[in-house]
C-alpha cells in the first residue's frame, strides 16, 4: 500500500527531475542551433563555471599582514575588545512594533 508521503514525496523527486531535463533539453536545443565557434564559446563559458564552483579560495592569515608591524594581539586583548563592543547591547529581547 502506498503512503500519501510517499506518493507526495514521488511527485516532488519527479518535478525536480523533469525541471532540470527541461532546462538540459532547453540549452541543448539552443547550443545545437549555434555556429561551431559559438558553441565552443559556450563551452568554454561552462568550463569556466565549473573551474569557480570547484575552486575553494583559501584564507590567508591576518597575521601575515601586520607581521612586520610588531603586533602582538593576545587571546585577553580580543575579549577585552568583544566586552568593550558587546558591553552596551540590550540582554533582554526587544521587539520591534510598526
Amino acid at each position: 500500500m502506498i503512503k500519501e508521503h510517499d506518493r507526495v514525496r514521488s511527485k516532488k523527486a519527479t518535478d525536480y527531475l523533469e525541471g532540470t531535463m527541461s532546462i538540459e533539453k532547453s540549452v541543448l536545443e539552443k547550443l545545437l542551433k549555434l555556429p561551431v565557434d559559438k558553441q565552443r564559446e559556450a563551452l568554454d563559458f561552462v568550463e569556466s563555471l565549473e573551474k569557480k564552483a570547484g575552486e575553494r579560495r583559501s584564507r590567508r592569515s591576518l597575521k601575515g599582514l601586520w607581521a612586520d608591524l610588531g603586533v602582538d594581539i593576545s587571546p585577553e586583548d580580543i575579549a577585552e575588545a568583544r566586552r568593550e563592543m558587546w558591553g552596551g547591547f540590550p540582554r533582554e529581547v526587544v521587539r520591534w512594533r510598526p
